[in-house]
């Protein structure tokens, strides 16, 4: 699933296309992608132009003239192109917006069909998202704040960082990376966490996160910018999915383990409990 630098790289691309541009009637081919009703989305999201497009964790938010925004989930494999509007439509395409006086159009493409759309009034925007436990987000979250929102309970540091309570827009990629990078074992209790080291955490994944946005995020499988290129972090990857490679650090090899369900990878050497 595309984490925040990889939203963040999509976001820009779909500013620079999409910004004083007017959307047209939106073409919806799978209504099911659409979590609002669908005839009231299909009229508030015509005839408006684009605003601005911003960032909310993982939700793209396209800020209409009308004072609604489009919200669009990426989830797994979804993935957005500006095509001919006239183009043939593919197997996995499932709706686009035509450009006023343009004849091209935004597209979204979808293989697994988990990415969603919702439209709501701007200023409902927030309230939505509070109403689902949506953190901060890591760039605007202070040192104290987050050192508070981590807690002093048993549950393990990782679990604490993908948690979209504490912060939003982390994901498996990047909450191995940040506690790799602040030293920090995934299973480490958040109680056991000094101040000197919630701040470490907090540094390291502000600084990491604003690496993997400078190089387009990280494309693993299908993961491509609005311009159809991939990401450039993964040549960057410490310990992710690099199971049984010699740590960057110290040469130990990686390990992995799962935590909370999910794979976890950390080098047992660098990273203490």
């Amino acid at each position: 699933m595309p984490e925040l630098p990889e939203v963040e790289t999509v976001v820009r691309g779909l500013r620079e296309a999409l910004v004083d541009r007017r959307f047209l009637a939106p073409q919806v081919w799978r209504p099911e992608v659409i979590e609002s009703d669908l005839r009231e989305f299909e009229s508030r999201a015509a005839f408006h132009t684009v605003n601005d497009v911003t960032r909310r964790g993982k939700w793209i938010l396209v800020r209409l003239d009308s004072g609604d925004t489009v919200m669009a989930h990426l989830r797994m494999t979804g993935r957005f192109s500006v095509v001919d509007a006239d183009a043939p439509r593919g197997r996995h395409d499932h709706l686009q917006w035509p450009l006023a006086g343009e004849g091209r159009a935004l597209r979204y493409t979808d293989i697994r069909r988990f990415g969603r759309f919702r439209l709501l009034a701007t200023d409902q925007v927030e309230p939505y998202l509070a109403q689902r436990g949506f953190g901060p987000e890591p760039f605007a979250v202070t040192g104290e704040e987050f050192a508070r929102r981590l807690g002093h309970g048993e549950r393990p540091v990782k679990s604490a960082l993908l948690d979209q309570r504490v912060v939003s827009g982390i994901g498996n990629i990047y909450a191995d990376e940040i506690l790799f990078a602040a030293r920090i074992h995934p299973r480490t209790p958040v109680r056991r966490l000094s101040g000197a080291r919630r701040e470490r955490l907090h540094a390291c994944m502000q600084t990491l996160l604003a690496r993997a946005i400078d190089a387009r995020g990280t494309t693993l499988s299908n993961f491509a910018a609005l311009d159809g290129r991939a990401g450039e972090f993964a040549a960057q990857l410490s310990v992710f999915r690099r199971t049984g490679l010699p740590c960057p650090e110290c040469g130990h090899a990686v390990s992995r383990v799962k935590l909370s369900g999910r794979s976890t990878h950390f080098c047992g050497r660098c990273q203490k409990r």
